[in-house]
């Protein structure tokens, strides 16, 4: 793995990565791993980046955030693909301890739509989708960034252990 990072092989950078960032207290090493793997194309990359500033981040930060997690679910296309990059990261987190505590400390106020349109009358009241059903990355009618962002939030914290 060492030499492919060497080589800026950007999945090897992805992993490396969020290994560091999820079990390290060592964040800002982390980010930089998955910065290069983002600016080397890596759409999953830029999704746990997108993921870290909406828990962690400042206000703009987090704004950047929801807007590019609404970005990457536009489409429908986009929607399959992230599912993909999700599935990957909850592999990668379900197989380590995860140690970061400031990780933990960013689930609180992470919901980011104020307006909770996925729980509309509309939507029959549903509940944020469960874990392991990929039916949200089919509903077209998702149109707010804000709820976008909250439901790929719902999906990171079920998996966080509970500290």
């Amino acid at each position: 793995m060492r030499t492919c990072m060497e080589y800026g092989n950007p999945e090897a950078l992805y992993r490396k990565g969020v290994v560091d960032f999820f079990r390290k207290e060592r964040s800002a090493y982390a980010m930089k791993y998955l910065v290069k793997a983002a600016e080397a194309g890596h759409i999953g990359a830029e999704y746990v980046i997108s993921l870290i500033q909406i828990l962690m981040g400042e206000e703009e930060l987090k704004s950047n955030g929801v807007v590019a997690i609404g970005k990457m679910k536009a489409t429908k296309t986009k929607r399959r693909e992230l599912a993909k990059f999700r599935k990957n990261l909850v592999d990668i987190l379900t197989n380590i301890w995860i140690l970061n505590p400031i990780v933990f400390f960013g689930r609180k106020n992470s919901n980011r739509c104020s307006l909770h349109h996925k729980r509309s009358y509309k939507n029959k009241w549903r509940q944020w989708p469960s874990f392991d059903n990929d039916e949200d990355d089919e509903d077209e009618e998702l149109y707010c960034y804000a709820c976008s962002c909250d439901e790929e939030i719902a999906h990171l914290v079920n998996i966080l252990p509970i500290w």
